[in-house]
Parts: structure tokens; sequence; C-alpha cells
């Protein structure tokens, strides 16, 4: 899952699923509190509608206090000393917010209400006489509360009246109202604490750990140190992103590699360069002081001299165009001149050309082309002969045999051209086959003057192989010989 569909998720989450814990804790914890409102007043809530309706909560429960009054009237309670019951019944009332006034005999003789109440509230209470009608059920209003009112007439055996009040405030819940209104603020702020809580440790496992651990890794590679290894242990986005940022470590670790390898291969070139060169230049230098010198004091003496000057000129010039041409094919700027061209005849000529020289250096050439007569290929014939001589090149220089040997066999092999060369020269081992195309590698250690050279050749001949789209690889046993074997697509059909 994306982790833009997980935050979607997660954020309707946290919405939703605190709303759901709260109604079933409000219905849960309501529930039982409105059972023990009704248990303890006696009254029938009615389900919720009546929950914060406080005017109707409070008639409910003035009702059963009126009984209790009207009861106690009846009894006889308010003819004799009635203020100690008064004053319990207030007591008991007070703590629901109802409280108790009675005027008795044109006088108030008990007031139950607090001194914080309005003073005008008992200005507002009705008082009767014997000819005045009897006053109902009311509300009376304060300076900042309100007040249901509910008198109970009092007529005494001596022709008197008295009225017992029984005021209850319909500004403030019940108790129990007020403790369920607290509880619940308190269950709201540690459900949401746990969905904050849950939201950090998800979003830092989701997001903040990995991000972490990239820029762990980011500094680590900044100090220096390409080793450290980001493992893709998420998925999706940043799953991706620790990949591209693993790829990118990679990619950055084998560019400074290359970079260095480049760097030393530079060096050794120079190297060999400076010695390849040297060798050369010191005997022109000899042999042109022998002349100046008058050492070459016959015909025959002087043109050998001259002859030596000239072969270690064209040594210098050999390796000048070998080292032009690959600094062209290492920045890619050789052209190409890409023809058709039919397999057999082109390789028919070249062998032709290369057995002239192969003869004069006491090589045997073998040629043997298997491919029919109207195969064609797609080549820049004179880069393709560079490889082949190259190839050729090398077998001589590195041939330790009395007689050397050299064969060449063409082969069509489905949509490829399979080109051998092989010799009987010294070859190479098997771990070194697979080095000789590298750039500067140079199985000669030595680096004499016969096998010296700048050990660009074969890299030379796999750039350009891999130009046409080919492939290339050696097979050689030290001391047995070694086989060149190059892959060329044919040319496709229509």
């Amino acid at each position: 899952m994306k982790y833009h569909t997980r935050l979607k998720i997660a954020f309707v989450i946290i919405l939703v699923f605190p709303i759901i814990l709260l109604v079933m804790s409000y219905g849960m914890f309501g529930k039982s509190q409105l059972e023990t409102i009704e248990k303890n007043y006696g009254i029938d809530m009615d389900g919720y509608k009546n929950w914060f309706d406080t005017t109707m909560v409070m008639d409910k429960i003035s009702k059963k206090t009126q009984e209790e009054i009207q009861q106690a009237i009846q009894n006889g309670k308010f003819e004799e000393d009635y203020l100690d019951y008064v004053d319990q019944l207030n007591e008991k009332q007070s703590k629901i917010y109802s409280y108790l006034v009675v005027y008795d005999r044109d006088k108030f003789t008990y007031i139950g209400i607090p001194d914080s109440m309005s003073s005008n509230i008992l200005v507002g209470l009705p008082v009767i006489s014997e000819e005045d009608e009897l006053w109902n059920n009311g509300i009376l209003s304060g300076d900042t509360e309100k007040y249901l009112v509910y008198p109970n007439y009092v007529a005494h055996k001596d022709g008197t009246w008295g009225i017992v009040y029984l005021l209850a405030e319909t500004n403030r819940m019940l108790p129990e109202v007020q403790d369920y209104l607290v509880s619940f603020r308190i269950m709201s702020l540690v459900i949401i604490a746990l969905m904050v809580v849950c939201l950090i440790i998800w979003a830092d496992k989701c997001f903040f750990a990995p991000m972490r651990k990239l820029r762990k890794a980011m500094k680590t590679i900044t100090e220096g140190n390409l080793a450290c290894e980001v493992k893709e242990d998420y998925e999706e986005e940043l799953g991706g992103l620790c990949r591209d940022f693993e790829n990118m470590r990679i990619h950055l670790k084998e560019a400074i590699d290359d970079k260095m390898r480049y760097d030393r291969d530079t060096k050794e070139l120079i190297s060999n360069i400076s010695h390849d060169l040297k060798t050369p230049l010191t005997t022109i230098k000899g042999y042109v002081e022998g002349i100046l010198d008058g050492v070459a004091d016959s015909p025959d003496k002087m043109d050998r001299y001259l002859k030596t000057v000239y072969n270690k000129a064209n040594d210098m010039e050999r390796l000048i165009g070998e080292l032009t041409l690959y600094s062209k094919i290492d920045t890619n700027e050789i052209p190409y001149n890409f023809i058709k061209i039919n397999v057999k005849a082109y390789f028919d000529d070249c062998a032709e050309e290369i057995r002239t020289e192969l003869e004069s250096r006491n090589f045997v050439l073998t040629y043997l082309n298997y491919v029919p007569d109207d195969v064609c290929l797609i080549a820049d014939p004179e880069q393709l002969y560079r490889v082949i001589n190259n190839i050729i090149s090398n077998s001589i220089k590195y041939n330790n045999k009395a007689r050397g040997v050299i064969n060449i066999r063409v082969r069509e092999e489905k949509e490829y051209i399979h080109l051998e060369i092989e010799d009987n020269g010294q070859g190479v081992s098997p771990e070194e086959a697979g080095r000789i195309f590298e750039r500067f590698y140079r199985t000669d250690a030595s680096r004499n003057s016969r096998t010296g050279g700048s050990g660009i050749g074969l890299s030379i001949v796999k750039k350009i192989v891999e130009a046409h789209g080919g492939t290339i690889w050696a097979v050689s046993n030290k001391n047995v010989g070694l086989t060149m074997h190059i892959l060329l697509r044919k040319e496709a059909h229509a």
C-alpha cells in the first residue's frame, strides 16, 4: 500500500476512531449516570433527551420534594416548631441547588437560600392574605440566575396562612451530570492523547526512522565512506527512495573506483610510454651519434644504421598513432563508416593481405571460411580490419615458437558471424584471459623491447567490436596458445 494512501487512512482513523470511542463512552457512561440519577432522585429521565434540560430535570425532582412537603403539611408539622425539620430538608435539597423559604403569619420565618443569591428573589416571592387568590408554580429571575418556584400553602388552625416555597435553580446541572461532563472531558483528552501517541509511533516507524537511516548514510558518504549499504527494508515510496539512494551510492562508488583506476592506469600509461619511447629514442640517438662520429665508415654499415633508425622511428610513430586512436575511442570520437559488406569476400581479402606479412615473419596461416557466399553484415571495413590486424600483431609479438601458426576460421551461427583467430604462442593463464582486454593491462611485466607496448591494443579491439554491437572473448592456456572469439550480428533480412 502506498504511503499517501496510508496517510489518508491514518487521518481518517484519527478523525473517526476518537469520535466512535467518544460516542461509545458517552453512551455507556451516560447510561450509568442516568440510572444513578433515576435511582437517587426517584424520577424517570426518559432517556437522553432531557439530559441537559435542567428546567425539566429540576421540575421532575422538585415534584418529588413537593410531595414530601405536602405530606408534612398534612401531618401538621408546620403547626408547631418546624424549623429543625425545614433546616434538615433544606440541607438535603441544597446539594441539588434547591432551597426552602418559609413565609408564615406575614413574615419570613426561614430563609434557606445562600447569601450569594440575589436579594431581589425574596422580594419577588408572592405573599398572600386571606382574601388573596392562591399563586401557582412559576419562574423567578435574579440578577444572573433563574429559579422554579413551587409555593406550598399552609392553612393554620387559628385561621392564619403560611407558605413553604421550594426554589429550584435552573442555571446549574445536577452534580451527577457535572461529574459526568468532567469525566467525559478527561476521557476525551485521554483518547486524543492515545491517538496522538499512536500517530507519533506510527509516523516515527514509517517515516522518521527511514529518514534518520538515510540521513546517517548521507553523513557517512559525506565523510568519504561509500561502503555503507542502505537496505531496502521499507515498501512503496520510502522503499523506492532507499533503493534509489542505494543505486546512487553504488554508482557513485563505481564512478570513484573507475576514476581511481583510471588515474592509476594513466600513471602506468605514462610510465609505459616513457619506457617505450625512451628505448627507440636511445637507439636512434646512439646510431645517429655513430654516424656523426664516423663509426659507420662503410656503405653497408651506413645502410644498416639508417635502417635501424628508420625502424625505431616507425615504432615510435606506431605507438603515438595507437595512443591517438585510443584517445579518440575512449572519448567516443572515432569516426565509423558502417556499410554492407559480403562476409566471404571481405575476410578472403583480409586473409590474403595478412598472409604476405605472416610469411615474411616465418608464420604459417590457415584460413577457413564456412560462410555462404550471400551472407552479409553491417560493419566499418577499416575498423574491422584494425581489429584483425591488432589481434594478429599481438599473436606475432607474443609467439615464442620457432615457427608460428595462425589459424583463422569464419563460421555462421544462427544470426551471428563467429570469427576465430588462433595462434600457437605462449598464451596466457585462464585468469589472465579475462583481463587482457582491460586498459593498459599487459601480461608481460618485463616490458622488453620486443614485447613492450602501451597495453591498449586489445582494449581498442574490444571497443571497436562493441561499437559494432558484437562481443569478444579469449580462450587460452599457458604455453599452449590463445584463441580470440568474435561474434558479429549478420545483416537482418527484410
